[in-house]
């Protein structure tokens, strides 16, 4: 799906959620890991922007690179960032998700992902 369908097909208008969203959320890389055999990792500019669990379909993201940004610019709360990412990710990767979380990925998977 083109940039500008999914801006218009959920509605923002703003000019700093549209840029962050096209800086971060776009031609992201898709790596696996053999230690973490049943995720998906999105990567941009070597930075990991997201993970996807295929076996319970949860979406975990990075809250420093990307959730914090909705908290502190615009002042979203946790499930209205949740969401707005959650459908973000679904249009542009096609991905099924149960579940939206922010995590520190340094405490979870390591140095070696984040």
């Amino acid at each position: 799906m083109e940039k500008l369908e999914i801006f218009e097909q959920l509605n923002l208008t703003d000019d700093k959620i549209i840029t962050f969203i096209s800086d971060n959320f776009f031609d992201l890389e898709t790596k696996k890991s053999d230690k973490y055999l049943n995720h998906i990792f999105y990567f941009k500019d070597n930075k990991c922007i997201f993970c996807y669990d295929l076996n319970n379909k949860y979406c975990y993201v990075n809250y420093q690179r990307i959730w914090e940004f909705f908290e502190k610019e615009f002042n979203y709360r946790y499930y209205d960032t949740s969401k707005l990412i959650e459908l973000i990710i679904k249009e542009i990767y096609q991905l099924e998700i149960e579940l939206t979380l922010a995590i520190i990925f340094l405490q979870i998977f390591g140095k070696d992902l984040i």
